[in-house]
C-alpha cells in the first residue's frame, strides 16, 4: 500500500506531535494534578507537619524532578534524531516506527514511575494532606 503525500504528511504530524507533546509533560515535571512540582514541594512545607512523613514526600518529588531531567535530555537527542529523519529523503518507514517505538516506551515508563511515586505520596499523606496539596 502507498501512502499519498497528504498521508504521509498525517503520519509525520502524528509522530512530531507524539514527540514534542510527551516529552513536554514530562519536562515540565506536571503530575496528574496539573501542578507544577515547585508548587507542590511549597504546599508539602506548608501543610506537612510531621517532619519524617515531609522529608519522605519531599525525597519523592526530588526523584520526579531529577528524573524529569534526565529524560528531557533524552527527549531532545530522540527529537533531534527524528527531525534528521524528516530532514533525510531516503528515511524510511521502519526508521520512523522505530524512533515512535523508543518514545512510546519511554513515556510508558514515565507513565508507570509517576504511579509509583503517587502512591508513594498516598503512603506519606493523610487524606486531608493529600486533597489540600493535590487538589485541582
Amino acid at each position: 500500500m502507498t501512502l499519498s503525500k497528504y498521508q504521509r504528511g498525517q503520519i509525520l504530524i502524528i509522530y512530531l506531535s507524539t514527540l514534542f507533546v510527551g516529552g513536554s509533560t514530562i519536562a515540565l515535571g506536571l503530575l496528574s494534578t496539573g501542578k507544577p512540582l515547585d508548587d507542590l514541594v511549597k504546599n508539602v512545607k506548608v501543610r506537612v507537619s510531621d517532619n519524617e512523613r515531609q522529608q519522605q514526600v519531599l525525597d519523592l518529588l526530588e526523584q520526579w524532578k531529577d528524573e524529569g531531567k534526565e529524560k528531557q535530555k533524552v527527549y531532545r537527542e530522540q527529537r533531534e534524531q527524528l527531525l534528521d529523519l524528516v530532514k533525510d529523503h531516503a528515511a524510511t518507514r521502519v526508521q520512523f516506527d522505530n524512533q515512535l517505538e523508543q518514545l512510546l516506551a519511554m513515556d510508558t515508563a514515565a507513565a508507570k514511575r509517576l504511579l509509583d511515586i503517587q502512591y508513594g505520596l498516598r503512603e506519606n499523606l493523610t487524606e486531608t494532606e493529600w486533597n489540600k496539596i493535590l487538589a485541582k
